[in-house]
Order: C-alpha cells, then structure tokens, then sequence
C-alpha cells in the first residue's frame, strides 16, 4: 500500500492539518491471466519429475534389498561352511516353484540339498512382497544356491527388475559364477522384454 502524506498551510497558531491519500495497488486481468498460465507450466513439469523420483526411488530400493539377501546368503554359506539358498517365496516359509522374484523370497541354509526349505533348516531372510515392481530371472530360475567357497552353480544369473509404470528405467542385477552381485541401469524406461505383459 502507498501513501502519500500532504501538509496542509495553516494560519499562525492554527494547528497544521494531515490530509492522507491512499492509493491501492492489485493485480490487472492481463496479469492474473500470465500468473495462471506461469503456475500451470510449472506444474506440468513438477509433477512428472517428482513421479520419476518416486519410481526411481522405489525401484532402486527393492533392488538393493535384493541384493543384500544375495550377499547374505553368500556370506552365509561361506561362513557356515554349507550350501545356502534364495528362492522365490510369496508365504515367508516355502519356495514358489516360478522366477517372480517380486511376490517375494527367503534365504536359508539347504541342509539336504534339494533346494527347498525344510523343517529344522535355519531361515536366514525372508522378504515380503514387492509394490509396483517386477524383478524377473533369466531362464526363469527359480533359485539360486550359494557353495562353502562363495561361488554360485550353473552360468551367471540375470534378474530384470521392473517399474509398472514408464516412470523409472528398469535396473538389470547381475550375479556372477563366483558370487558377485552388480547393478546395471537401462538407459530406457521401456520395459524390457522379459517385463512386458506380466500384470501388477
């Protein structure tokens, strides 16, 4: 708000007299309708950025779950001097006889070697079902079993994981021959095509 103060003459012994005037500013139809359309830009680029943030973000945390089962059950193996495994499991107690490693998986040692969990076998890990997320193996494998020295069974096992949505390009884990576990990034959002067609 502005104000303009103005004095007034006065006679001698008459007391001077403020006269105020008040101007108001607002805003112009032209420049309400530019503020609008400002704050609507930003908004359509705020929003999808914030969306790939929360896709990004969710995905890069299951991933890092799964890998650090992985590392557990190496470790595990290598420690108790017996086979290992991690297998895909939706209940927390028996493996799911499919690679949909998103409905879940437990870590445990496999004492008798049939790569099942088995009463009196130690639980290790279990891990609950993932949200908006695919993690699909190569080959479909349905488990992987860790050795006394740390190295895995077969050739290197691939595990695709997946956002339901565009948001988030995939993230690729990759498990070598003896063990090691590292993260790939696509460089596009587009699921792969070992994703595609599975339903949330």
């Amino acid at each position: 708000m502005d104000m303009d103060i103005h004095v007034g003459h006065a006679r001698a012994g008459q007391p001077l007299r403020f006269a105020q005037v008040v101007h108001s500013t607002g805003f112009t139809l032209v420049e309400m309708v530019g503020t609008l359309a400002i704050a609507a830009i930003l908004v359509t680029a705020v929003i999808p950025m914030g969306t790939r943030t929360v896709a990004n973000n969710r995905l890069a945390s299951s991933v890092n779950a799964f890998i650090g089962a992985l590392n557990l059950a190496r470790s595990e193996a290598i420690q108790r001097t017996r086979r290992t495994v991690i297998c895909p499991s939706s209940d927390g107690r028996t493996c799911l006889a499919s690679g949909h490693w998103h409905r879940g998986w437990i870590t445990f040692v496999d004492h008798d070697r049939d790569r099942q969990h088995d009463a009196g076998e130690p639980l290790l890990r279990q891990h609950g079902p993932l949200t908006g997320i695919h993690i699909v193996s190569s080959r479909w494998r349905r488990s992987v079993t860790f050795r006394s020295d740390g190295a895995t069974y077969g050739s290197n096992a691939t595990f695709t994981a997946c956002s339901h949505t565009a948001a988030a390009p995939p993230l690729t884990v990759i498990l070598s021959n003896p063990g090691r576990a590292r993260i790939v990034r696509g460089s596009s959002p587009k699921p792969p095509s070992i994703c595609r067609g599975l339903a949330p």
